[in-house]
């Protein structure tokens, strides 16, 4: 009887194993993602960190599960160099070699532009923090724009509510894919909201000397002068020293400023120089928020806990992630066009930086949700600190979209 028992045992004992191996063998099946960053910038490396930081947690808490099966992600993320050839080598990569189901991450817009040929017809969803309007053409269909390029770029609205005394602004931007699609935009922006717009500078990406913009700057004398997109600290740095060595005292906006680089331009330009410089803010653990995100506390735990010192570089561009996550959530599969078709205005990302949202691009005749808003929150330079001034929810921004492009973009 014993020695029945015994076997009995040993048969349950084998059953059980299996089951488990099975288990997880289910559990590890691989999901490859891939993403092209420079690595030479340091906004680049940062979104790599981060990427790679959540998916590692995501595996860890067992996985991503979609369809009744589970999933363990693994990211591709190669070095595009700022190239349109380099990225779409990598890219070429990605679909051949590493067989990604996805790109989530990649945001130069050459490396996108360059990649469509190889990710389109292979049905590759892309999301993408790259800003050019040529991508959310109706006859691309595996594009998804997961960062909000064009509210935080255009604060025409929040601009004439909190400072109506600025009436004129000029527009300084790099002449590349980037600036040709931000600089026309946002003179419309602001010519709808009732400023006047000087035509806008465009300049290469990488310039050293901001005198003669600043020289210009002078001759037109603008209320508002925008540094946007700069991504650099240096570059940032650089034109609010030139702007005011030539004598403009009058207000800047710069797209995204730490207070490592503010401390910076004020041994430049000393803390009067440095005041009334606008920014965004893109800390969400930022001390002066009022209304902090839920996820934000725990992002920067998790980001310290991986890799020491918080650093923000990058934060504006990680959305991608958060974005891809929701919608093969809600589509519960990885079929590219159920994935696709699942992204509707109801489509709440969840990120550290609050909730986005999708819409439409009728003004490109385009009706897909493929474009994206998220909050956003603005401060002011006093006395060699950032100030926190204001925040708007994604619901701000896509009301004043509307007013720009003068038509729905939500049904």
């Amino acid at each position: 009887m014993r020695k029945r028992n015994g076997s009995v045992l040993g048969v349950i004992c084998i059953i059980s194993l299996v089951i488990m191996v099975c288990i997880k063998a289910e559990a590890q099946e691989i999901l490859h993602l891939g993403a092209s960053v420079p690595f030479s910038f340091r906004i680049g490396i940062e979104l790599k960190k981060i990427l790679e930081m959540n998916a590692d947690l995501l595996n860890k808490s067992g996985g991503l599960t979609v369809g009744g099966k589970t999933y363990m992600v693994k990211y591709h993320i190669y070095d595009d160099k700022f190239d349109a050839d380099a990225g779409r080598a990598a890219h070429e990569r990605l679909v051949f070699e590493d067989k990604v189901k996805f790109v989530v991450g990649t945001f130069f817009s050459g490396s996108v532009l360059a990649s469509l040929r190889i990710t389109e017809p292979n049905k590759i969803p892309i999301f993408s923090n790259a800003s050019s309007d040529k991508l959310l053409a109706p006859d691309i269909k595996y594009f998804v724009h997961t960062m909000p390029t064009k509210a935080p770029n255009s604060l025409s609205k929040l601009l004439t509510e909190i400072r109506p005394n600025i009436k004129t602004v000029l527009i300084c931007v790099y002449d590349n894919e980037f600036g040709h699609t931000v600089g026309p935009y946002m003179e419309k922006a602001y010519k709808t909201y009732g400023l006047t717009t000087f035509p806008t500078i465009y300049f290469k990406q990488g310039l050293a000397d901001f005198s003669p913009i600043a020289t210009k700057t002078i001759s037109l004398k603008p209320d508002h002068f925008i540094a946007a997109g700069f991504s650099t600290g240096g570059e940032s740095i650089q034109v609010v020293k030139a702007l005011r060595d030539a004598g403009y005292s009058g207000t800047v906006e710069l797209a995204f400023l730490t207070q490592p680089v503010l401390d910076d331009i004020v041994a430049k330009v000393g803390k009067k120089g440095a005041d009334g410089i606008f920014s965004l803010i893109i800390d969400p653990t930022f001390p002066g928020i009022k209304n902090k995100p839920a996820g934000a506390a725990e992002f920067r735990e998790n980001y310290e806990r991986y890799y020491g010192k918080w650093e923000v570089d990058g934060l504006q561009w990680m959305d991608c992630w958060y974005a891809w996550l929701a919608a093969v959530r809600k589509a519960n599969s990885l079929d590219p066009d159920r994935v696709i078709a699942a992204i509707d205005q109801s489509v709440r990302v969840l990120s550290p930086f609050g909730v986005g949202k999708f819409f439409t691009r009728p003004d490109l005749g385009n009706n897909r949700y493929c474009d994206y808003v998220q909050p956003i929150r603005l401060g002011e330079t006093k006395n060699g600190k950032i100030e926190f001034l204001t925040e708007k929810d994604a619901d701000y921004w896509i009301d004043a979209l509307e007013k720009i492009f003068g038509m729905k973009i939500t049904k």
